[in-house]
């Protein structure tokens, strides 16, 4: 049975205001937190822990504002978005979430490493994809791809779009089937 669950994080190490605190954990170190909880079905708490005055430091502000400015873009895969069937651990490039929409089913790859030969690989899923393109590009240009047997092939451009994690959308008319234990 699903049950909701959530993981605290802060910006830094403590979990309140000290001045001397000063590893700041990255953007994209909290973004791929987000990211793996939604991947999981789970919530993402952050804790921020402003001064006595209530101030937030510059370091924590910055971050919002930088993770803010991702989910304006990539948002799509992250509210309402779900744990996809596949097992969490199957794709060293990154998190998978999903989506039922009215017009069909997406699947949102989250890309942590941008891959060298520009080729990514969505292993597990039967069904051939209609459509996939980055949730940045506002034109859904499409990317080519191969898909066979339970393999698609994405080929990427030679640029990340995202300095931080860039997010693939996978189309399909319906709920893919997926093959276990590859």
């Amino acid at each position: 049975e699903d049950f909701p669950w959530q993981s605290p994080a802060t910006v830094a190490h403590s979990w309140g205001f000290h001045s001397n605190d000063n590893q700041w954990k990255s953007t994209t170190t909290l973004l791929k937190s987000l990211i793996s909880n939604v991947s999981l079905n789970g919530n993402f708490m952050l804790n921020i822990g402003p001064r006595a005055n209530g101030d937030v430091p510059f370091e924590i502000s910055e971050r919002m504002l930088e993770m803010g400015n991702w989910l304006n873009v990539n948002g799509e895969s992250i509210y309402g978005a779900e744990a996809f069937d596949l097992d969490k651990d199957q794709h060293d490039w990154g998190k998978i979430t999903c989506k039922k929409t009215a017009a069909g089913f997406k699947v949102y790859l989250h890309v942590f490493t941008w891959p060298l030969n520009k080729k990514l690989f969505l292993t597990g899923i039967s069904d051939s994809p209609e459509k996939i393109y980055l949730l940045s590009d506002k034109q859904k240009s499409s990317l080519s791809f191969n898909h066979s047997d339970v393999e698609t092939t994405i080929n990427l451009p030679a640029q990340q779009p995202d300095p931080y994690v860039s997010v693939l959308v996978v189309e399909y008319k319906s709920k893919p089937e997926i093959v276990d234990g590859l």
